[in-house]
C-alpha cells in the first residue's frame, strides 16, 4: 500500500479542530497517553531509519481520529515536526516526519 493510495487527512502541521483537551496533557486519558507513547517509539524508530538521531522532544497534541484510533503530533529535539496515527489497540498505523513521505506500518 503506497502513501498515494490512502489519505491520512491532514499533513504534519495541519491540525484538525479538536477538543481543548487535545493539547492539555493533564486532561489526557490513559488511552491518549498510550497513543502518545506508541507514537514516540515509532517516530524515534522511523527517524533512526532515516539517519536522524534526534529523540522526541515533546508531544503536544493527541486526539481521536475517526473511530479507529488517535492522531498524535509533536516535534523532535532538532525541531522537526511529526505526526502519526495510532489504532485503538495501541498499534502504530503510520508515521510522518515533516517534509517526508508517510511511512506505513
Amino acid at each position: 500500500q503506497s502513501c498515494n493510495d490512502v489519505d491520512v487527512g491532514e499533513t504534519v502541521g495541519d491540525r484538525p479542530l479538536g477538543s481543548r483537551e487535545s493539547s492539555d496533557k493533564s486532561a489526557w486519558t490513559d488511552a491518549q497517553n498510550e497513543a502518545a507513547n506508541s507514537c514516540a517509539d515509532g517516530v524515534e524508530d522511523e527517524a533512526s531509519r532515516r539517519g536522524i538521531k534526534d529523540r522526541v522532544d515533546d508531544i503536544d497534541y493527541v486526539d481521536r481520529d475517526g473511530t479507529d484510533g488517535y492522531r498524535v503530533e509533536g516535534r523532535l529535539e532538532g525541531g522537526k515536526a511529526f505526526a502519526c496515527g495510532v489504532k485503538q489497540s495501541g498499534e502504530l498505523s503510520w508515521v510522518q516526519l515533516a517534509d517526508a513521505e508517510v511511512a506505513w506500518r
